[in-house]
């Protein structure tokens, strides 16, 4: 494996992530697969990279509600790929993540973020959960800018990634003609 630049490990990780998403249909695959191709993995070791409930009540207090400045929205509890889980454990998942909002922060946030959204990580079997659960929209990892169009898709919002490299003149070229809405 080439391994000598950013770009060829940008390169190993897209491929290796691609073959672990599309080889398992459960966690516990994914974390045999990873095994396998001796990758350590450990989701805890992640958890100093996360903000923590503090850091989250901060931004809350400094920009959020009347403010503008920020919105807090939510996500799930344990950043799953929704595809390899059954909808009650995707719920039940949902669930978990806003009983910890209303204990931290006293509100459950209107917004949704897949962990994973591309369409081999979340199918549009998802997008009907999110309503139930009480969210106004939510965003996929699709990339594309938002449309009035998207009024009617408001649980499969694209978004645009801000990257080390992202340039923000190159977030009105994206998709101007094709409607993210899958």
């Amino acid at each position: 494996y080439d391994l000598s630049s950013k770009e060829s490990k940008e390169m190993m990780f897209l491929t290796l992530r691609h073959h672990i998403i599309t080889h398992t249909q459960s966690y516990e695959d994914g974390e045999e697969i990873m095994r396998s191709l001796n990758i350590p993995y450990n989701p805890r070791a992640y958890d100093s990279l996360a903000l923590t409930w503090e850091d989250i009540k901060l931004l809350d207090t400094m920009g959020g509600g009347d403010k503008n400045l920020c919105t807090i929205g939510a996500h799930t509890h344990s950043h799953p790929i929704l595809n390899q889980l059954s909808q009650k454990q995707v719920i039940d998942d949902i669930t978990l993540s806003q009983q910890l909002f209303t204990q931290y922060l006293g509100y459950i946030p209107k917004h949704f973020a897949y962990p994973f959204g591309s369409r081999l990580e979340v199918d549009s079997s998802y997008f009907s959960i999110i309503p139930k659960l009480g969210f106004a929209t939510a965003t996929t990892t699709r990339r594309g800018c938002i449309y009035p169009q998207h009024k009617n898709h408001l649980y499969a919002l694209p978004r645009i990634f801000f990257g080390e490299h992202f340039m923000i003149q190159s977030a009105f070229r994206i998709r101007k003609k094709r409607i993210v809405t899958t």
